[in-house]
């Protein structure tokens, strides 16, 4: 009964776009809901194109999303941080009117290796990426951070592909290319932490080229994306977080472009060509839309769930069947106080080990 209430309501709120949605052929039908989605529809309004997004869920945002407390106030359950040079992604908040504040920062972190439990300062020497081991252990990890690094440096971010080394870096895991550096046990247990930390994936589940190119996507224009950039809280990826939550940037996206242009509670059934050069997009309630053009804005095994006609790409097609995305669980603790800043400690932890193996202190 809920379901069917939320959709008559949508029906309602949206029944004038809904009519000339029918009626008439967009420019571009958008499916998917996130960023990437919203952010495309941002291109085609500034463009005076007509366009529908549609979201299989009955929010915008994605992987983006806010929780709140019983006891009061809100969580992010989904990501969470900016880092300064994430240029696009500040703009968007300065533009929409939203307000960032950074991460705590402050004492030490805690790191769980091999067994062992170490402290390392927060505002030091290489911050949150390398912890108080072994000066052997440290140098190969500084060295293996460097050499990363150089290599990001010879990246083509728009087309990595198309860099000098890219068909040589795809035939090997990173995993196998630590294995050539011939790390001590606690050098290994750092870089396998670090790899867990940024990609949720283990090493030998992404891609030297992959690994490469993420790296390098960690800058901007006047600053080199590095390692220590992606690891990092202060000056890295984990600097900033949104007054209000992430979700609020897509809320406030969303209101910016106009709910008539958005079909919430709308999952895509088929994607067909017709014979015309249009496309139809049918949702699985057999409703149908018509478009020049089809932008799908989600990943690659969540758009493999759509039918094609014709089929996509042989090569496309097992992209979207065979790629694993990363997998990782949050979970949030609430307290009355953050006691571990009296304490002396940021509230930051890394392991190697267990369920839990990276922490960060939310509190406002």
């Amino acid at each position: 009964m809920h379901l069917l209430k939320h959709f008559v309501f949508l029906a309602v709120s949206g029944a004038v776009a809904i009519a000339v949605v029918q009626s008439a052929t967009l420019d571009t039908i958008i499916i998917g809901g996130g960023f990437s989605g919203l952010s495309a529809a941002k291109t085609l309004a500034a463009a005076g194109k007509s366009y529908l997004v549609i979201e299989a869920r009955n929010r915008t945002g994605g992987r983006v999303e806010n929780a709140q407390l019983p006891g009061g106030g809100y969580t992010e359950v989904g990501g969470e941080f900016f880092g300064p040079t994430q240029d696009h992604a500040l703009n968007l908040a300065k533009e929409l009117g939203v307000d960032l504040y950074e991460t705590y920062n402050k004492g030490d972190n805690v790191w769980y290796l091999n067994g062992h439990r170490g402290r390392s300062n927060a505002g030091g020497l290489f911050g949150s990426v390398v912890p108080d081991i072994d000066p052997i252990s440290l140098a190969q990890v500084v060295t293996v951070q460097y050499a990363l690094d150089k290599m990001a440096k010879s990246i083509n971010v728009a087309e990595p592909w198309k860099s000098a080394k890219a068909a040589e870096w795809d035939k090997m895991t990173f995993g196998a290319w630590l294995d050539e550096r011939w790390l001590s046990k606690d050098g290994r247990a750092v870089m396998d932490a670090a790899t867990t930390s940024i990609f949720s994936a283990e090493p030998f589940q992404l891609s030297l080229l992959y690994t490469v190119a993420y790296i390098a996507s960690a800058g901007n224009a006047k600053n080199p994306g590095t390692f220590e950039r992606l690891t990092s809280t202060g000056g890295g990826a984990q600097m900033y977080r949104v007054v209000g939550g992430t979700e609020i940037l897509a809320t406030k996206l969303a209101d910016k472009l106009g709910h008539q242009n958005i079909a919430l509670s709308s999952p895509v059934q088929t994607v067909q060509k017709k014979s015309d050069g249009e496309y139809s997009v049918v949702l699985r309630n057999g409703t149908a839309f018509t478009s020049k053009t089809v932008v799908v804005a989600m990943s690659p095994p969540v758009a493999g769930l759509i039918n094609y006609d014709p089929p996509l790409p042989s090569q496309r097609t097992e992209l979207c069947k065979l790629m694993v995305m990363g997998s990782i669980g949050k979970a949030i603790a609430t307290y009355k106080e953050p006691f571990w800043r009296k304490a002396g400690f940021s509230g930051q932890a890394v392991s190697d080990s267990g369920t839990t193996r990276a922490t960060f202190d939310q509190s406002l």
